[in-house]
């Protein structure tokens, strides 16, 4: 200060013989050269899911419906109908034999609160023809007879109201259609109410087997009606020609 110069030293530049590498002068600025960072790379996220897709239409015939659920009981209580049914005879009368050009009847009859007591208890061979018995029926019955083996024509109602005091009747006109043995099935229907409402009830059903007979001169005659045209080309025809043949021969005599 009071007139001494102050002196710097001076700072050469190093000369490119001298200069330290770069290395060195990152020693000298920064000390020990840090490790090497590892990057670790990331995987990219993974992209969101699809969008769930929209609900199929329900079928306009598979449209759920709610059930509702009651609770019944699982033994239900028979209806019993006994107090409309009452005891009844009927009896029932067809020929086991006809021919075959016969024309005969089949007839039922039932009468209520008829007494057994009075009827055979074993049916003979005269009593072939005729069944009895001991039915349950109602105040309304209906009967029916069928058969493939005959024409069956019905002369009553089928349905009919029993009467307490006489026997009520179902009749029917049979004709065979053809001879040999054929089948009759009858059935007697009770008509009940159950619930208000008139049902059929089967009661009783019987099948009859007949035979139907057919004579010699019946199945010639049969025959000719059935075939005529071939008894006439191969009786008839020759026949006749042998006739005009043999007068032909005695007329040039």
């Amino acid at each position: 200060m009071g007139g001494c110069a102050t002196t710097r030293p001076s700072i050469e530049a190093p000369t490119a013989d001298v200069m330290p590498p770069a290395a060195t002068y990152a020693v000298i600025a920064y000390g020990e050269i840090p490790e090497p960072v590892k990057i670790t790379q990331v995987p990219p996220p993974a992209p969101p899911p699809p969008p769930p897709a929209p609900p199929k239409p329900l079928h306009p015939l598979k449209v759920p419906v709610s059930i509702e659920m009651v609770a019944v009981d699982p033994i239900q209580p028979v209806i019993d109908i006994t107090d409309q049914l009452m005891i009844a005879t009927m009896t029932f009368e067809i020929p086991s034999e006809a021919n075959v050009e016969d024309v005969f009847e089949a007839e039922l009859s039932i009468e209520p609160l008829a007494s057994m007591s009075a009827l055979p208890t074993e049916l003979t061979e005269d009593d072939s023809d005729r069944i009895i018995t001991e039915i349950l029926v109602s105040h309304t019955v209906s009967a029916t007879l069928e058969s493939d083996g005959f024409d069956i024509r019905r002369t009553t109602p089928v349905r009919q109201a029993l009467s307490a005091r006489m026997s009520t009747d179902w009749r029917w006109i049979l004709k065979p259609k053809y001879p040999g043995t054929h089948q009759v099935h009858l059935s007697v229907i009770a008509h009940v109410q159950v619930d208000g409402e008139v049902v059929e009830r089967n009661i009783k059903t019987f099948d009859r087997v007949l035979t139907v007979q057919i004579t010699p001169i019946q199945w010639l005659l049969s025959v000719l009606r059935e075939h005529w045209q071939w008894v006439v080309g191969t009786i008839v025809a020759p026949i006749g020609i042998w006739w005009l043949t043999t007068r032909r021969k005695r007329s040039r005599r």
